[in-house]
C-alpha cells in the first residue's frame, strides 16, 4: 500500500480557504437580513430555524441589525 503525505501548508491553506467560505456566506447574511428571513419562511424546514428565534422579529426591525 503506497503512503501519502500531504504538506503542512496545504492542510493550512485548505483550512483557510474554506474558513473565507464561511465568512463571506456569513456575512451576506448579515447584510441581506430581509432576503435571508423571506428564505427562512420559505424554507420546508423553517420550524428548526423557528427554534433559534422569531423571523417576524428581523423582518420587522431591519434597522436593529447594526453591524
Amino acid at each position: 500500500m503506497k503512503h501519502t503525505s500531504i504538506s503542512l501548508l496545504s492542510i493550512s491553506i485548505l483550512r483557510i480557504m474554506l474558513s473565507c467560505i464561511f465568512l463571506v456566506a456569513g456575512s451576506s447574511h448579515l447584510f441581506n437580513v430581509e432576503k435571508t428571513v423571506h428564505r427562512i419562511d420559505k424554507a420546508k424546514f423553517k420550524g428548526i430555524a423557528h427554534l433559534f428565534g422569531d423571523t417576524n422579529f428581523w423582518s420587522s426591525h431591519p434597522e436593529q441589525v447594526c453591524w
